[in-house]
């Protein structure tokens, strides 16, 4: 998905490419803005926390309860640099 919603305009010359807009489809990558975009549709989905450090995971975790998930928040390009995401 990311490749096509980067490079439409290349691979479409070449490719049959899948329907969609590349800013939504980009955002179905991200958590966060997976969760704002269901929230602004109305579509209920799991809350979610965003921890930047160890205390803060903890942190979150006591005023949550037991057990939870932690994943990854931060996605990496190809080059493997962290890649941020734009407001």
């Amino acid at each position: 998905m990311e490749l096509t919603a980067r490079n439409r305009t290349q691979l479409a010359a070449r490719f049959r490419l899948i329907e969609g807009k590349d800013d939504i489809l980009l955002a179905m990558l991200d958590k966060t803005a997976t969760h704002e975009l269901a929230s602004r549709a109305g579509v209920s989905a799991p809350a979610i926390w965003r921890a930047r450090t160890l205390a803060e995971a903890l942190a979150t975790a006591e005023r949550v309860g037991y057990p939870f998930g932690l994943k990854r928040g931060t996605r990496t390009g190809s080059s493997g640099s962290p890649r941020q995401r734009s407001s």
